[in-house]
């Protein structure tokens, strides 16, 4: 069986040592995806499994014949070729394997072995058939077009030449050529970088179907979930493995982490009770023996400690200036390029603090509508107006350009900062990734990345009431998402965004206008999983079942029999929604009550049942939200009744 399998992992760069005589295994039918903070050595420890980086020490076994195929984060580029030829180098080695068996198979027809040699070439010779027999090689002309069509090539695209590709469709095309070398082990660093949510989609299916193994690293949450039984934590130098998918890692790591936390705190006031009695009675003659017994105890305590890249921090946007209850109004909004309709005639009124998600495939005119929406493209048909007091915050790929090359990371970021979050600015770098010494760096040296980062961030502390984003998670570990995040779900302003991470659209969508290219544009007045939901609805239009003679009713019986059924439908779904209010009620004072004991000082002075009530505080609030998502589609459901 094909696998990987390291131990005895260590490495330093310098003084910082990124493994500790760490260990991972790797074998076929693995989907494992590699976590840990930013910078705590991901990348490296892939590049060492690929055996293109040379640890301090390390134990790599290999079981013989494993194939193992590796995707970097950037920096793939293809040259002289098309999409087609270049996809197509991905069965050089097969090519090379059946010149092997052709080669072998002469030698078999000569007949001048021993038995036990012969044995020996016989299983070598099926085990070269059987490879390229997987391999997909006689069909690899139809691999070439699923997989690069699933990844979002137009059949125009696939016979262009590669020297017309921007550095993230060349990063596709590196994707695509790891997924047809059909490996036993394939490592994959950020797979989803460059993938809108339809490529995304088809890639979390082709990797449930994947026969190997792979190890992922990724900032998607919901891809990882789809994607991976297993989790291996790089923290401190070890690796730790975690069965289940990434939702069920991070729950038992936020337990952990809870109880790391506490014992740091209850550590913390030992220390300062200890340091507390020797200061006391230090100079005391009488109790120099115990004020020397305190310092030894003092000095055998080993420190608890919480690693940077674990501490959550919280950003709160600038308060947004006051503005009237209309934040846009789109009038008969078009946009054509010659004869090519990218957005057809439409008209919407998006209300002040609302979250607005744009959806659609690539080419919809989803980074077209929030251009002509920030009022960076005026060349459009139709009327827009903006409401009274309307302030607007851009952020696209484009505004990194704006950036002062000369200045340090810390200086662009302050400058223009509003005055009352100078104080926060070292933090909020950290938030983004900009930590340690990272912010004195040059912004003339940053890579494309970091400029995204660091335009983001400047933007987003400029106070705003109207923020345009088109992709703001790109170049963002999870971390940074989930700060973002909540940064946004707490911001009172309107909210205009495009994103291909689905939890975070789900997270923060309210409203969802889908773009479909030269259709008009459709909103779906919920989230997005309402909005999935809805499209499969529309999608799953089916041919009526023909009816027997002898069943069929008359106009007017159907009429009864449907009114009848709508009028059972409407007393059940009344039923339901009030008994989710009474639920609801029933939750929300059961966590008023916890809440209140935990605020009695017998309780929170106590570790133990401080942490106990906090448990039960998360978890009935988790039951709050899912009695009021229930809520809300019976709500709905309901409203099609008064509709």
């Amino acid at each position: 069986m094909p696998f990987v399998q390291c131990t005895g992992l260590s490495h330093a760069f310098g003084a910082r040592t990124i493994f500790n005589n760490a260990s991972l295994y790797l074998k076929d039918g693995s989907r494992a995806a590699l976590a840990g903070p930013n910078g705590a050595g991901k990348t490296t420890l892939m590049k060492i499994l690929a055996g293109i980086f040379t640890p301090d020490s390390v134990e790599l076994a290999v079981q013989k014949g494993t194939r193992i195929a590796y995707l970097p984060q950037s920096g793939i580029e293809f040259r002289g070729c098309t999409i087609y030829e270049a996809a197509e180098t991905a069965y050089r080695d097969i090519e090379e394997l059946i010149a092997k068996r052709d080669e072998l198979g002469i030698r078999l027809e000569q007949k001048q072995y021993d038995e036990t040699k012969l044995t020996l070439l016989l299983e070598e010779f099926n085990h070269l058939v059987e490879t390229i027999d997987n391999s997909g090689y006689w069909r690899r002309k139809e691999r070439i077009y699923d997989v690069l069509t699933g990844l979002g090539f137009t059949e125009k695209m696939i016979n262009a030449h590669v020297h017309e590709l921007s550095q993230g469709w060349q990063m596709r095309l590196g994707l695509a050529h790891v997924l047809l070398e059909f490996p036993d082990i394939m490592l994959l660093d950020e797979p989803t970088n460059y993938l809108d949510i339809e490529a995304r989609t088809w890639l979390e299916q082709y990797l449930t179907k994947f026969q190997g193994g792979y190890l992922i690293v990724s900032h998607d949450r919901s891809f990882l979930d789809a994607c991976v039984t297993e989790v291996y934590e790089l923290w401190n130098g070890k690796l730790e493995r975690y069965t289940g998918n990434y939702s069920a890692y991070e729950k038992r790591r936020k337990e952990e982490l809870a109880a790391l936390i506490a014992a740091w705190e209850a550590q913390q006031e030992e220390i300062a009770r200890i340091e507390e009695f020797i200061n006391r009675f230090r100079y005391n003659e009488s109790k120099a023996s115990l004020v020397q017994s305190r310092i030894k105890q003092l000095e055998k305590i080993e420190p608890i400690i919480i690693p940077e890249g674990f501490k959550r921090m919280h950003f709160r946007l600038p308060e947004p200036p006051h503005c009237g209850s209309i934040a846009l109004t789109l009038e008969n909004i078009a946009k054509h390029y010659g004869e090519f309709c990218v957005i057809p005639s439409f008209s919407r009124i998006i209300d002040s603090g609302k979250k607005l998600a744009l959806v659609g495939p690539n080419g919809a005119g989803k980074t077209t509508l929030m251009r002509i929406i920030a009022g960076y493209d005026k060349n459009f048909t139709g009327t827009l107006k903006y409401g009274t007091g309307v302030s607007i915050g851009f952020f696209s790929q484009d505004t990194i350009y704006a950036l002062d090359d000369s200045k340090t990371v810390l200086d662009e970021a302050e400058a223009d900062c509003p005055f009352d979050l100078i104080p926060e600015v070292r933090n909020l770098l950290g938030a983004f990734l900009f930590r340690g010494d990272d912010i004195y760096k040059k912004v003339s040296v940053l890579s494309g990345g970091e400029r995204s980062r660091l335009a983001l961030l400047k933007m987003l502390m400029h106070p705003a009431n109207l923020l345009v984003l088109d992709e703001p998670t790109n170049h963002l570990d999870l971390d940074s998402k989930d700060i973002l995040l909540e940064a946004l779900k707490n911001y009172k302003g309107t909210v205009i965004f495009v994103s291909h991470d689905k939890f975070f659209l789900d997270s923060l969508a309210e409203e969802v206008l889908e773009l479909s290219c030269g259709k008009e544009p459709r909103l779906y007045n919920g989230g997005y999983s309402y909005y999935l939901q809805k499209r499969e609805q529309f999608a799953e239009i089916q041919t009526p079942v023909a009816i027997k003679q002898e069943d069929t009713l008359s106009t007017a019986q159907q009429y009864r029999e449907q009114e009848k059924q709508k009028k059972a439908e409407l007393r059940r779904l009344q039923r339901k929604e009030s008994e989710l209010l009474t639920e609801i009620d029933t939750t929300e004072q059961k966590i008023k009550a916890l809440q209140a004991a935990l605020a009695r000082p017998e309780n929170y002075s106590n570790p133990a049942k401080a942490k106990e009530l906090h448990a039960t505080i998360q978890e009935t609030e988790k039951t709050l939200t899912e009695l009021h998502t229930a809520w809300e589609t019976v709500a709905e459901q309901l409203s099609h009744f008064e509709n």
